[in-house]
């Protein structure tokens, strides 16, 4: 993965994985973990002149060694970086869906989404489908009544009339304009949010990363909020 990816959020970097090909059962020394398997030619790529597996072919293996959360956001951070597609990726779990541990492919599949442009982004929708929350659609432009952009939304549930917003650092420091102070930035912010809501008739959910731990509680927050705007409680 460190091949393909510079972010590798909650990856153990303690061992080094390869793949044997000559028949020789898997066995773990001197910190390198040897797994007997196949390679066909569409698995491998060069890095840097040396042979490694391809993105597609490290996403299966990620999702097979890996939990579910952590390999669904190694899987999106790969399709967003277009290292990969979901169709490469799909290809691959068709030739190993003998492999142990393949159970929860199809399902990180079905969810994926390129969209997904962080792993804050990934663990929110990862979180929203663990809890059976329905599911909203991520990264969506918001035009006015003139067809001006007001901003992008991290996700919004369009029916219900309720849009989603992450606040993490990362994004902090990437949208911020050359020169802008962190306050002059969070008053920006805030103004993008009220637009938006004065514009659409919407209410915005915050979340960051502490809510992410405390799910539970952040995914009963979603809910009340989404039952209270149902349409069919209108």
């Amino acid at each position: 993965m460190a091949e393909h990816l510079d972010s590798l959020w909650r990856l153990c970097l303690d061992d080094v994985a390869l793949t044997r090909t000559d028949g020789v059962a898997g066995r773990h020394e001197a910190g390198i973990v040897h797994h007997s398997g196949s390679l066909h030619l569409p698995d491998i790529t060069f890095r840097h002149g040396v042979p490694v597996s391809s993105a597609a072919r490290t996403a299966i293996e990620i999702l097979t060694t890996s939990d579910s959360e952590l390999g669904f956001c190694m899987l999106n951070a790969l399709l967003h970086a277009r290292r990969t597609t979901l169709a490469e990726v799909r290809e691959v779990a068709a030739r190993t869906e003998h492999w142990p541990n393949t159970l929860g492919v199809r399902i990180a599949l079905g969810l994926a989404n390129p969209k997904l442009s962080s792993i804050a982004e990934s663990r929110t929708f990862h979180l929203l489908y663990r809890e059976n929350i329905l599911l909203p659609e991520p990264q969506v432009d918001v035009f006015d009544a003139h067809g001006r952009l007001l901003g992008r939304v991290d996700f919004v549930w369009r029916r219900h009339g309720v849009f989603l917003e992450f606040d993490g650092r990362l994004k902090y420091l990437l949208h911020r304009r050359k020169g802008e102070s962190l306050a002059d930035y969070v008053m920006r912010e805030k103004q993008r949010e009220e637009r938006i809501c004065q514009e659409t008739g919407w209410i915005c959910i915050r979340i960051g990363w502490a809510d992410l731990e405390n799910f539970k509680a952040t995914a009963q927050r979603i809910r009340a909020i989404l039952a209270k705007r149902s349409p069919a409680a209108a």
